[in-house]
């Protein structure tokens, strides 16, 4: 029996800062997306899954997303849209340090 543990922030801000560099479709074969996974011992579909949720809440995306997205997840994206310069760059590290153990120069 495999027991997941609920997504961290930084696990859903690697995610955001993933939506909002790549659209869901080419998301879904980008090569990160199972770096990503394996980093978060979470499954592919769960990453894809959880950028659905995203988009779920983002009106820019016309054919919507996936319903009953997370608390964290909404209470990010709220964030994000009072401050999105901030929250990309909390995201945008979130990023880079899950795949690559660090940070990258700004």
């Amino acid at each position: 029996m495999t027991i997941t543990l609920p997504w961290t922030r930084e696990q859903d801000l690697a995610v955001l800062y993933a939506k909002l560099e790549y659209s869901l479709q080419r998301f879904r074969t980008h090569p990160n997306v199972g770096r990503m996974a394996a980093a978060m011992e979470r499954t592919e579909a769960a990453v894809v899954m959880r950028i659905g949720n995203f988009n779920s809440l983002d009106s820019s995306v016309p054919t919507g997303g996936l319903p009953n997205a997370a608390r964290l997840t909404r209470e990010i994206w709220d964030e994000y849209q009072r401050y999105p310069e901030q929250v990309f760059a909390e995201a945008r590290e979130a990023y880079d340090k899950l795949l690559n153990g660090g940070y990258r120069d700004a």
